[in-house]
């Protein structure tokens, strides 16, 4: 912990070199308390510092709730200047289903009667993707966004609760997942010369061939969507027939295995590839968008007509081809723990799901019963 040049601001420096800076000040009780404020990396600067320890000194004298003078005001950051720090995904959540009710007002202006407002209107918004209203799951990413927003602005307060609580209860069970015949009819959709479900013009073969390998990659090693996108070169070894995979939902590498039937298909397409190339956006992670809305285009074509917008167990998406990994693997028989390992699951709860799916497992456990049987 080093002292800076102002008044009870000191910082710590990270081993990635990022700067995080806290405030000593003296409690409504006398106390020396010494109180994070924020990270170099997170926009944080000492003279932000220097304000938010003067106000943090004032309420202690004051109160929670001693009023903002008008210079005060205008120092507090409106949410529109706060979103800069968002990263890319909750930026574009920012930019579609926020800023236009919030976006103008001061971080401390937000109550909990506005999140409660805002967290109903969400319900009965209309994904710009989509063109459905906004799933539970997305509701609570936005409102996790909006958590997210108060806490980089350094002025964290009741509303940032009020957000968690403003939640959703998820029903992630997904019932559908593709047959082999299934497996099959898509991809030969993919390979077939004409346009897809919605499309008027029929994609190059450098394009499809990036459409085959992204579904192929998703049926046979079952990675999420990001997961498959962040695959490089460099994470292949042909030898052992392994890919290092990314689990982004928990931030840790794991392995998996090249089925072969895909391997030729590997080895062809990585042929002219840098080790530091994506496999599905080559060398830069851009062009991933379009792709990810023409397969599923192409799902809604092949497996969601005439289905009803609120019935999502049975809609066809990118992650069902996941779930079709899984389900296919329990069908064939494949050990739950296995499964568990291949899916990354860090839970075997989760795994569970799939238990059912496994030929005559009840069958087998009911014959294993001791039932009539003298002990």
């Amino acid at each position: 912990m080093k002292k800076t040049s102002r008044e009870g601001i000191y910082t710590n420096k990270l081993a990635n070199g990022d700067i995080t800076y806290y405030a000593k000040y003296l409690t409504e009780f006398g106390k020396q308390k010494l109180r994070k404020i924020g990270k170099q990396s997170e926009g944080i600067t000492i003279a932000y510092s220097s304000k938010m320890r003067a106000k943090w000194i004032s309420e202690a004298r004051l109160g929670e709730d001693a009023p903002l003078t008008l210079k005060e005001k205008k120092q507090v950051p409106t949410f529109n200047e706060v979103s800069k720090l968002l990263d890319k995904v909750r930026l574009s959540m920012y930019d579609n289903y926020l800023a236009r009710s919030i976006g103008r007002l001061h971080i401390t202006e937000l109550d909990t009667k506005t999140v409660d407002s805002l967290f109903k209107s969400l319900h009965n918004e209309i994904s710009f993707h989509t063109k459905r209203k906004l799933s539970e799951k997305t509701i609570n990413a936005i409102m996790d966004s909006l958590a997210i927003l108060i806490k980089k602005s350094g002025y964290p307060n009741i509303v940032a609760e009020k957000t968690k609580e403003n939640r959703n209860k998820l029903d992630n069970t997904r019932e559908r997942y593709l047959s082999m015949d299934e497996i099959q009819l898509l991809i030969d959709t993919i390979l077939e010369d004409k346009p897809y479900h919605n499309h008027k013009w029929k994609p190059k073969q450098n394009i499809k061939d990036r459409y085959e390998l992204f579904v192929k990659l998703s049926l046979t090693i079952g990675g999420r969507r990001n997961t498959i996108l962040s695959i490089q070169k460099q994470d292949i070894n042909f030898e052992t027939d392994t890919i290092r995979l990314r689990n982004h939902k928990v931030k840790r590498n794991y392995t998996s295995f090249i089925h072969p039937s895909i391997k030729k298909l590997l080895l062809d397409y990585t042929s002219d590839l840098k080790p530091t190339d994506y496999l599905i956006s080559r060398n830069t992670n851009q062009g991933t968008y379009k792709l990810i809305l023409a397969v599923q285009d192409i799902l809604n074509g092949l497996f969601n007509q005439g289905l009803a917008d609120e019935n999502r167990k049975d809609r066809v998406v990118i992650h069902s081809l996941r779930h079709t990994f899984a389900s296919q693997l329990a069908l064939n028989s494949t050990p739950i723990l296995t499964i568990k390992n291949l899916m990354d699951h860090s839970d075997i709860s989760t795994t569970m799901r799939y238990a059912h799916l496994s030929p005559d497992h009840n069958k087998e456990h009911l014959q294993k019963m001791n039932i009539f049987c003298k002990v």
